[in-house]
């Protein structure tokens, strides 16, 4: 994966990846408050590098290692207490398949509880 400047298109809020997972193309949208972040990060940076870092970081602030996919993960499951739908964060994600999707959603039983409570009372 490369991050070209080109790529980053701050007024409508995405970035082009190129051959992501999977090797797609895919426009991806960034909240506005990341893309003044992304300055911070060198253009045309190897994919491997920038998971060097992941794990530098992780290991300084919460003493452990974070694996960059993990991310994907923490991702997807944020999106989804967010209110976004399996097939909105199957499109985010790039994944063909929902059932892949269904794999990087975690619901927290207490969310499930809340939810469930809301419904009926």
């Amino acid at each position: 994966m490369k991050l070209e400047k080109r790529d980053i298109d701050k007024d409508r809020g995405y970035i082009f990846i190129r051959q992501g997972k999977g090797k797609k193309d895919r426009y991806v949208p960034i909240a506005k408050p990341l893309i003044r972040d992304l300055k911070h990060i060198p253009i045309k940076i190897k994919t491997r590098a920038l998971q060097d870092a992941i794990n530098k970081i992780s290991e300084k602030t919460i003493s452990r290692k974070i694996h960059f996919h993990t991310l994907r993960h923490s991702g997807a499951t944020f999106y989804l207490n967010q209110g976004m739908n399996l097939r909105e964060i199957q499109q985010l994600l790039g994944h063909s398949r929902i059932d892949t999707t269904t794999i990087y959603t975690h619901i927290s039983p207490t969310d499930l509880q809340n939810k469930f409570k809301g419904l009926w009372g």
